[in-house]
């Protein structure tokens, strides 16, 4: 638990103002019952002995009521304690009052009392300087705990905004995967003829209709599966390396006539990245940043072709355009698994993004 530094001193303070009152009614108690001394004695020496006593009793008192008067106005500059600084402002006048009353009595009241001896006000001041440093220090304790705070505060706000992200992220993406596969077609009811003597016999249209749907929805069904399987496969390749790595990529594009393309305009991207990425052919080695699996006969799905995931991949290449991520920028990447993925068509060397895919990175 956590104990608020001034908190305490101003608990402190109450407490030694309280201790004092009760001094001081009985320091007054005292001096009225003995008419301005505990004791009278017959001789000088004794009676010179009980007003010093007094006169000292009174001076650390008063002593001590100042010191709680300096603490209590350094207080003043936090709001939360004005009340309190206030009462304790209140009893300290009275007590002050009380304490100058008896010091006057007790000096009247014996003519023989000697000279009260002075304080030592080099140790006083000592005294004071130490606990203003002490009272600073604790300010300070408590002006870093602050700062803690307001951090803490700034980092749990930063993790609320991230999270608030990875939702978006993921209901985007089940949109993504929706979107992308055709929805089967609702079968037709079939008619209730129980009431009725007439035979339906369907038409060379109903029929040729019925024979489409049922083509579709088993089409539809097949490239859904076909997707997955991509996917799949796709997503083994990232725990490979080496020979065995280079084996399964050559199964992969093999099994799936993979077409290969790439960002064509790198360097302007990278003079202007407000200029839109013309994907094109890769002519050269056929091993370009993009796969291209055909899915029917006017699209693909695009995978990305990378083993690492970083800034030039992300903006100058094109990728953070054709796929959506959790990227950040500064950062590398060296897991890319697909999500699902883009959608392309081709028209000659040219590459069109029809609709965007999704990655993980880690």
């Amino acid at each position: 638990m956590y104990y608020d530094p001034l908190e305490r001193r101003v608990a402190w303070l109450e407490q030694n103002n309280a201790d004092l009152q009760q001094q001081v009614k009985n320091l007054q108690r005292k001096l009225e019952q003995t008419g301005g001394y505990p004791q009278q004695h017959s001789d000088t020496q004794s009676s010179q002995i009980d007003s010093n006593w007094i006169n000292g009793w009174i001076n650390n008192l008063d002593f001590r009521l100042k010191n709680i008067e300096s603490s209590t106005q350094y207080l003043q500059d936090f709001p939360k304690f004005q009340a309190r600084i206030e009462d304790l402002e209140s009893k300290a006048n009275s007590s002050h009052a009380r304490l100058s009353k008896l010091k006057t009595t007790n000096l009247s009241s014996n003519s023989q009392t000697s000279a009260i001896k002075p304080f030592d006000i080099e140790k006083l001041l000592k005294t004071f300087q130490a606990l203003q440093e002490k009272v600073e220090q604790l300010t300070k304790e408590n002006q870093e705990i602050q700062e803690n705070v307001e951090q803490l505060k700034r980092i749990n706000s930063k993790l609320n905004d991230r999270l608030k992200q990875l939702e978006q992220n993921s209901g985007s993406s089940r949109s993504s995967i929706q979107s992308s596969i055709v929805q089967p077609a609702q079968e037709s009811q079939p008619i209730n003829l129980s009431s009725s003597r007439q035979k339906f016999v369907p038409t060379e249209y109903e029929t040729h209709t019925e024979t489409s749907r049922a083509t579709n929805t088993t089409n539809s069904r097949s490239r859904a599966n076909q997707n997955s399987s991509i996917v799949a496969k796709y997503n083994r390749l990232i725990g490979l390396s080496g020979v065995e790595f280079k084996r399964a990529r050559d199964d992969f594009r093999s099994e799936y006539d993979v077409k290969a393309f790439k960002c064509g305009n790198v360097d302007a991207r990278m003079n202007n990245p407000s200029i839109q990425p013309n994907f094109v052919d890769d002519s050269i080695n056929g091993n370009g940043n993009y796969w291209a699996v055909p899915s029917d006969v006017a699209s693909f799905y695009v995978f990305p072709n990378v083993r690492v995931y970083n800034d030039n991949l992300h903006n100058e290449r094109a990728m953070g355009i054709v796929f959506d991520s959790n990227f950040q920028g500064g950062k590398t990447y060296e897991k890319v698994s697909v999500e699902s993925p883009a959608k392309f068509s081709r028209n000659g060397n040219n590459w069109i993004l029809e609709h965007k895919g999704r990655l993980v990175l880690e």
